[in-house]
């Protein structure tokens, strides 16, 4: 008898201890944040699509595999309140092509599918999916999911992960697509912004109570943690998330550009309080570590902060630098900022800015 009161009492342990009462929330919230990871080793801001999915299928198979590749997608595109429309061969219109490929020249065996996207301003332009006539049935659903633009490959419960997945969206993946799909989530909203309000919706869904107690103390702890860790993977004594390494797809080049993205999200997130409270200096701090590793978006943030004198001294000439070399690396508010400037600043002002960034280019010449 005793060992079974010492198995009950063990067993009530379990139960209320902080750390398992609630391992669904804890889990949502690591699908969540995997999901914004390209599997080379960086995170990416928000990509949706803003207009209706004009769709071609082709390939030799097309025809037959036209009613469950459709069928796929309006699994997805209806949750996101997509319409899809098909449309012809030489449709010039059409933003998403499924190709289905045969054996000849199929994709590699441990990629049965592959999807590419191009976007703009976090706005999805075009799509193109390869699918392995053979594998049709089993990646379809998933690939679906990355052409709504969601790029991870999380572990837990969702259509997303090459880890034990089965045929049918989960829970979780429609939670991400209605909550991306939101007005709340904009188009290029910062993948740290992106997790805070993916929390919200996860904790929200909780019935009030207890429970929602529980689980947003949850949730803050996970928070946290995230922060911390990604500040030492941006400080480069850090790695991306463990489920990237795991897939053996990233490279040295996709974690380096997950440093420096990482630089600017941390800038971005205390800037404006994503997660972390406002913090000027800090924000400027990491702002001043993208814009040296030639972040476009992050050059262009750090002149308007020496613009603004936020968390640095007001430095006109900095800012005009700056601006220049976000310009010149392909950020377009920085074009902006630099004309804006131009019109304010005296000749000898614009000079010596130009004179730095010229500097800058000579010791910076990748």
């Amino acid at each position: 008898m005793k060992w079974r009161a010492a198995i009950v009492a063990a067993l009530m342990l379990v139960v209320s201890a902080p750390c398992l009462a609630n391992p669904g929330i804890a889990d949502m919230l690591n699908i969540a944040w995997e999901s914004f990871w390209q599997q080379s080793g960086y995170a990416r801001g928000i990509y949706k699509w803003n207009q209706p999915l004009r769709v071609v299928l082709s390939g030799d198979a097309a025809a037959r595999h036209r009613e469950f590749a459709l069928r796929q997608l309006h699994a997805v595109a209806d949750i996101a309140g997509l319409q899809i429309i098909e449309a012809t061969a030489g449709d010039t219109t059409a933003n998403v092509e499924i190709e289905f490929v045969g054996s000849r020249d199929s994709l590699q065996a441990i990629q049965p599918c592959a999807t590419d996207l191009s976007a703009r301003d976090g706005l999805i332009r075009r799509v193109k999916v390869r699918a392995n006539e053979g594998n049709v049935w089993r990646c379809m659903l998933h690939e679906a999911m990355h052409v709504m633009g969601i790029p991870g490959h999380p572990r837990g419960h969702t259509i997303l992960t090459y880890f034990a997945r089965d045929g049918s969206l989960t829970e979780m993946d429609r939670l991400l697509l209605r909550t991306i799909y939101s007005d709340e989530m904009a188009p290029g909203t910062s993948p740290l912004a992106g997790l805070q309000i993916m929390t919200r919706h996860i904790v929200g869904a909780v019935p009030a109570g207890p429970q929602r107690v529980e689980a947003e103390n949850v949730a803050d702890a996970f928070l946290q943690k995230t922060i911390a860790q990604m500040e030492h993977f941006a400080n480069g004594s850090g790695e991306p998330p463990a489920i990237l390494l795991r897939s053996s797809k990233t490279t040295a080049a996709g974690i380096a550009k997950g440093r420096i993205n990482l630089q600017y999200y941390l800038g971005l997130a205390y800037s404006r309080g994503d997660i972390v409270a406002v913090d000027e200096k800090k924000a400027a701090q990491w702002l001043t570590r993208a814009a040296g590793a030639a972040h476009a978006d992050g050059q262009n943030l750090l002149g308007e902060a020496y613009s603004n004198g936020t968390g640095v001294d007001v430095d006109v000439v900095e800012a005009y630098k700056w601006y220049y070399l976000g310009a010149h690396h392909g950020c377009a508010q920085a074009r902006k900022s630099l004309t804006l400037a131009e019109s304010r600043l005296a000749a000898e002002q614009i000079a010596a800015g130009r004179a730095r960034a010229a500097d800058w280019l000579e010791m910076n010449p990748q």
